[in-house]
């Protein structure tokens, strides 16, 4: 007598796990170009607030009977009455949301006259030290050394400024502690002197409101002569409020990443760059940067 075979409609383990491992190659495949896809997206996004930016400064410009631009230096509080989300103004590629370095107090520095006008920018960095933040990183202490870095004691005590950034974007400054003997200044982005001698002339407590705005942008300090150029830069993706290409050194280790490429290239290792007829492009910075003399004159200045 013959036995029926049993048919079973179940996989064996070995069918499982080639059909697990076909899965597991199919999706290793697509998932570069899936965050490629995202970063793709996330860079056109990017390019529609530098064209918002570009639009304010054009209501600006109107609504001053189309007389001059606004202020590279102060453009962010120019736009303040014209750009009414102010996340517009930071990059979704930004990691540190607002600015490779804080935003706009990057464009501020504390100088050190006694030493040699050294320079020393409102935001972390090799000299200064970002500690008790609180109010989810809105309120916090920024530590300067009176030295360069290897010169001084490092015990970033040596100036002591108290940070708040307000609800519309404006940052107050309090002087809370000094003591080094050397004299200390807090200079605009132009170089204008807004503070003198911070813990002596000017004394702790004093508090001063600057009209920044985190930003992931930076706009080119030629805007006023090249406005409404089409081949000119007027702002791009940068870690300053003001992208100043008489001094900005795009070789500063804190402007670099550990593979060489520059902070602010953010999508896919391009740059997004607001021309100043209020085209957008995204480029390599090996295309703009201002390091090649044959690019100033080109893209930078009339």
């Amino acid at each position: 007598m013959m036995k029926r075979r049993r048919c079973s409609n179940g996989f064996t383990i070995v069918e499982l796990l080639v059909v697990v491992g076909i899965i597991g190659v199919l999706v290793s495949l697509l998932l570069p170009s899936i965050a490629r896809a995202h970063r793709e997206v996330n860079t056109a996004q990017c390019a529609n607030q530098l064209q918002k930016i570009f639009l304010a400064s054009s209501s600006w410009r109107n609504d001053h009977d189309m007389v001059g631009t606004i202020s590279p230096s102060n453009w962010t509080a120019d736009l303040l009455n014209y750009i009414t989300d102010r996340r517009s103004l930071v990059c979704v590629e930004d990691a540190n949301g607002g600015g490779s370095a804080a935003g706009s107090l990057n464009a501020y520095v504390v100088r050190d006259y006694t030493w040699r006008d050294y320079d020393m920018p409102l935001v972390a960095g090799v000299s200064t030290h970002v500690v008790d933040v609180s109010n989810g990183g809105k309120s916090y202490e920024l530590r300067f050394d009176d030295k360069p870095p290897g010169q001084g004691d490092g015990d970033f005590n040596d100036i002591v400024l108290h940070i708040d950034v307000l609800a519309d974007g404006s940052t107050q400054v309090t002087v809370t502690f000094k003591e080094s003997a050397d004299s200390f200044d807090l200079l605009d982005p132009s170089g204008k002197l807004l503070l003198h001698d911070m813990g002596n002339g000017t004394p702790v407590g004093t508090k001063i409101l600057l009209p920044t705005g985190a930003t992931s942008y930076g706009l080119n300090s030629e805007t006023p002569n090249v406005y409404g150029i089409a081949d000119k830069i007027m702002g791009l993706d940068y870690p300053n409020i003001v992208a100043d290409v008489s001094k900005d050194d795009w070789t500063n280790p804190d402007w670099v990443n550990g593979d060489n490429t520059v902070t602010f290239a953010r999508h896919l290792n391009r740059i997004n760059e607001l021309w100043a007829d209020g085209h957008v492009t995204a480029m390599y910075p090996g295309e703009i940067t201002p390091m090649m003399i044959s690019n100033v004159a080109k893209l930078w200045q009339p």
